[in-house]
């Protein structure tokens, strides 16, 4: 079997496409990491980060505002 050094190249660039497609599929099953099966449960995990988010959201705004007015 003969490979010139374009199939190699040829080879090359698929594989680095077929990497880059496992990188966004991996990304994408990691968004999805350490929710429950269950679908409802899964939302309820999601409903208390949201709101955990929230809350920092508003500590870290109560922070800055007293930096501002000190």
């Amino acid at each position: 079997m003969n490979v010139s050094i374009s199939d190699l190249t040829r080879l090359q660039e698929q594989n680095k496409e077929r990497e880059k497609e496992i990188r966004r599929k991996r990304k994408k099953v990691e968004a999805f990491r350490g929710l429950p099966a269950n679908l409802d449960l899964a939302r309820l995990t999601l409903f208390q980060a949201t709101q955990n988010s929230q809350d920092l959201t508003r500590v870290r705004e109560g922070l800055l505002r007293r930096m501002v007015d000190d």
